[in-house]
């Protein structure tokens, strides 16, 4: 629309214009505010990519955020009639959804996020009727060992959380960049605990041990996650 009604398709050359002016009458100026932009995008998407638990190259964040920089400069010469939280909100959008995408498409030949996490889910529902409840018989610390069993089942304040070893959980999922992706999406949509080292929890499996070696390292599943 600005380009139709005020400067008739010449917009790009305005702005090229006004940044040379800018540049001729103070470039050290003119540098501090376009890193000031910069940190400004940097800083969101970092925050965002975090959130959504995605993985991002440093070099990609950055030419996003000279993207945004233009842009404000363009709404400070007037010729771009946004305001910066809304550009703000739409570059981040672009690099973000090229980051989803990412996590759908397979790589070097591992399967999808979504496939695994179909196995996952399928794994759960299939072999979860022989997992060991916790909270019918826990088994004796060193009568069995804690690969032994298919899986288990929680009780205390996680009843009918899922637990697997994480060696058991690698051999559903794999341990490539699309299995951890999943493990760190399912994490940000609490259904899986968040981990203290790695991806595992400590729990209480066993009986009749000391201390804390009735407690085992495992992964933890909410068993919404069955439904999701």
């Amino acid at each position: 629309s600005r380009c139709r009604q005020r400067y008739f398709g010449t917009a790009g050359r305005e702005f090229l214009s006004r940044l040379q002016k800018d540049r001729n009458d103070d470039l050290v100026a003119l540098k501090k505010v376009l890193s000031k932009y910069r940190a400004r995008y940097r800083k969101a998407a970092a925050k965002a990519i975090e959130i959504e638990r995605l993985r991002s190259l440093t070099r990609t964040s950055s030419r996003f955020a000279t993207v945004f920089a233009a842009g404000c400069l363009a709404i400070r010469y007037g010729i771009l009639p946004w305001s910066k939280k809304a550009l703000l909100k739409a570059i981040l959008e672009c690099q973000l959804a090229g980051l989803r995408q990412l996590t759908r498409e397979p790589r070097g030949g591992e399967p999808t996020e979504a496939a695994l996490r179909a196995k996952l889910i399928g794994y759960l529902r299939e072999a979860g009727g022989s997992f060991v409840d916790l909270g019918e018989r826990r088994p004796r610390l060193g009568s069995v060992g804690l690969e032994d069993a298919a899986g288990y089942v929680g009780t205390d304040n996680e009843g009918g959380w899922f637990y697997l070893t994480a060696q058991r959980l690698n051999a559903i999922i794999g341990n490539g960049t699309n299995a951890t992706t999943l493990k760190r999406r399912l994490i940000a949509q609490s259904l899986m605990a968040e981990p203290k080292q790695g991806f595992v929890v400590q729990r209480k499996i066993f009986r009749g041990g000391k201390g804390n070696k009735n407690f085992a390292w495992v992964c933890a599943f909410n068993p919404a996650i069955v439904g999701s």
